[in-house]
């Protein structure tokens, strides 16, 4: 009586393909000189970060630090937000205006 062998399950190979390193893109940045004049004076000004969202689109966004008299530790907040394009020369403001608050009477 013969009886069926299983056949041998076969090796399974896994190639890694590193990385090529032409295609990593640097991703558009703003200068920090027209960060600083498109933002203006802020007290206790601690960082404004330009987050690259898609194409020439940017959310910047401008950090406070102040110290506290009863705190350890200094309170961080972004006191400003913007949606911007930068077309390479210069800033655009992009932000929704806040819908004024109708005056009511009672």
């Amino acid at each position: 009586m013969n009886t069926a062998k299983k056949p041998k399950p076969q090796k399974k190979t896994v190639e890694i393909i590193p990385p090529e390193k032409n295609k990593t893109s640097k991703k558009p940045e703003i200068p920090t000189r027209l960060l600083e004049d498109f933002v203006g004076h802020v007290p206790n000004l601690f960082m404004i970060k330009a987050i690259h969202l898609w194409e020439n689109r940017f959310r910047v966004n401008v950090w406070t630090q102040e110290y506290q008299e009863d705190r350890v530790c200094p309170d961080y907040n972004i006191v400003k937000s913007y949606f911007v394009f930068y077309n390479g020369k210069r800033i655009i403001d992009r932000s929704i205006p806040a819908k004024p608050q109708k005056k009511r009477i009672f």
